[in-house]
Parts: structure tokens; sequence; C-alpha cells
């Protein structure tokens, strides 16, 4: 009987942090203006990148993207790493399964 009541509440526990990561990738993204949607996107898709090579890839310019990943990284949405002149972008725990 209670094997049975420990893996209900241990399905029960996995269900709810899924649902709450896929409602909480839902108001992100609902609160994201294009450009940020098309940036987050692309460093979702790539799990880490390089701000220069996100650039290239996206074709922004300089400022645009550093002022878009700013926003990004002030919404909890990625982490931003300093790397030689440039930067790593990835996502942060809660956008990554």
């Amino acid at each position: 009987m209670v094997g049975v009541s420990g893996s209900i509440a241990i399905i029960l526990t996995f269900s709810f942090k899924r649902y709450a990561t896929e409602r909480t990738m839902r108001m992100m993204m609902m609160t994201l203006s294009e450009d940020e949607r098309t940036v987050f996107e692309e460093i979702l898709r790539c799990r880490e990148i390089r701000q220069d090579e996100l650039r290239r890839r996206l074709d922004m310019s300089k400022s645009k993207l550093s002022a878009l990943i700013n926003n990004l990284e002030r919404k909890g949405a990625i982490l931003k790493l300093r790397y030689h002149k440039t930067n790593i972008l990835r996502p942060t725990k809660e956008f990554t399964t």
C-alpha cells in the first residue's frame, strides 16, 4: 500500500513539473517581441551558441542583437557567459529538457 501511494506521488510530481515547465515556456513566449522570439528560438535550437555566430545566422546588427540578448537575459530566458571578445548564450534550466 505504501509502495503504491509512493509511486503515485512520484508520478504526480513528475507530471506537475512537466506541466509547470510547459506553462512557463508558453507564458514566456507570449511576453517576447517577434525579434526576441526569433533569437530565443535559435538559442533553444542550438542549446549553446556564440553571440557572433548567432549574429551571422540571423543577419542582425551587433547593436540590435546585443539589446535583444540583454532583454532575454533580464527576463531570465538565457544565460550569457563571457568568452574572449564575444559571449556564449545558453537557455536557462527552465527552458531545457
